[in-house]
């Protein structure tokens, strides 16, 4: 009887399964268009990841790509030693490590362009969302959301990923970034962050409702360097608006017509006091 009752509690209390993901798209046939590789998803579900790997002239587009749980390095879109990539209409969400995960990871490509795309629920451990590593880059029209940690992060210094230089971020609406109680973190991330990049304009984003809007600065012993933080919105956010030469003083650091109101601890926060 003992025995019945306690198969009883356990059937009762069992924690129930995770929801199943949807089936993923096995195989993907590139198309060439006037020279350009597309990669078209029609609007199809995939669980990832997608690689571009020492590619050139590159259009992933209209796909939905739903991740996956588990440690490791996850990232719905991977994309290493490649030239010329487009990434367009894009929605990647529910990618989660104990570790570190991506939304997109870029390493040592030059031309990438992420545009009309959308990000959302991750939980991304120590890393970010959009980690962009690469060359002359356009990140633009995109939303990032519902993210446990930093939402576009542009690294300059990290050894053997490549630079994070002469790129634009622009007229992207990043909201939630570590703010939400599902997506909350006990650090500082900022919706958007320059770690030691090198010629990167930052134009046109709203950033709200988050810990940190935009951040500058450096983790290395180089400083970021070129950066300009021209008519941006930082809105609402929990810490800082603007947050600038965190670690390192940046070289040559232009600010002008941004709009900053309702953050909590100071609109503006200069680490070096310049």
């Amino acid at each position: 009887m003992k025995f019945l009752i306690l198969l009883f509690l356990v059937a009762c209390f069992k924690t129930p399964p995770l929801p199943p993901l949807p089936t993923p798209i096995v195989t993907v046939t590139p198309v060439i268009e006037s020279g350009i590789q597309v990669i078209d998803g029609q609007g199809k579900t995939v669980l990832g990841p997608l690689e571009v790997i020492d590619k050139k002239n590159v259009l992933i587009k209209n796909f939905n790509i739903v991740g996956f749980r588990g440690k490791g390095d996850p990232a719905g879109i991977r994309i290493l030693r490649s030239q010329n990539v487009t990434v367009d209409n894009v929605s990647v969400s529910k990618i989660e490590s104990q570790d570190q995960a991506h939304c997109i990871l870029v390493e040592n490509s030059q031309g990438v362009k992420i545009l009309n795309s959308k990000f959302f629920e991750m939980k991304i451990g120590s890393s970010e969302c959009l980690s962009m590593h690469g060359e002359d880059f356009l990140i633009e029209g995109n939303e990032i959301y519902n993210i446990n940690n930093i939402g576009i992060d542009v690294m300059g210094c990290e050894s053997g990923r490549g630079p994070g230089r002469n790129g634009i971020i622009r007229n992207n609406f990043v909201h939630h970034i570590g703010y939400t109680a599902e997506y909350k973190t006990r650090k500082s991330p900022a919706g958007i962050y320059i770690d030691c990049g090198i010629g990167i304009l930052i134009e046109g984003n709203t950033v709200s409702d988050s810990i940190v809007g935009i951040e500058v600065g450096s983790e290395h012993e180089k400083p970021s360097e070129n950066i300009r933080v021209i008519n941006n919105k930082m809105l609402n956010n929990q810490k800082i608006g603007l947050k600038l030469n965190s670690g390192q003083t940046t070289k040559n650091l232009v600010k002008s017509g941004n709009v900053m109101t309702g953050n909590g601890e100071a609109d503006l926060l200069d680490e070096k006091g310049d």
